[in-house]
């Protein structure tokens, strides 16, 4: 009879804590960016909220900008960027001519970098800006 008193309470102990961590598990996958989603895969389903978090800022520090080629202009062609295909391995480039589409995710940026850095989108007067890491 004693043992049955105490089962309830530690049941119901483990119930609303296996609830709490659905829950909590919930909340974090509701958040994920769809870029990161499409270059991360399901996996993106194990990654802490400190990590979507981080990947959130990557995406916050992206910007498309117009901005006029020139002759002497050294900006890198975001096509010499290989992808991270690490858990997508058939990650394909995006298409270059819908500059707005762009993923910055997809490509193997530095992101740690404290300067800014840009990318020339192939074949347009567009550029991703990366700004620096703070």
């Amino acid at each position: 009879m004693h043992q049955n008193i105490l089962r309830f309470p530690i049941m119901g102990l483990v119930f609303f804590f296996a609830i709490g961590k659905m829950n909590g598990f919930s909340q974090t996958t509701k958040n994920i960016p769809a870029a990161a989603k499409t270059v991360y895969g399901d996996v993106i389903e194990s990654f802490s909220a400190e990590q979507i978090s981080w990947l959130t800022d990557q995406l916050d520090r992206s910007k498309i900008q117009q901005r006029n080629r020139t002759a002497s202009e050294t900006i890198p062609l975001l096509s010499s960027v290989s992808l991270m295909t690490k858990f997508t391995p058939s990650l394909k480039k995006d298409d270059f001519s819908n500059p707005q589409s762009i993923n910055p995710l997809k490509y193997n940026i530095d992101f740690f970098k404290t300067e800014d850095q840009f990318f020339r989108i192939d074949g347009t007067d567009y550029v991703l800006f990366v700004a620096g890491k703070q």
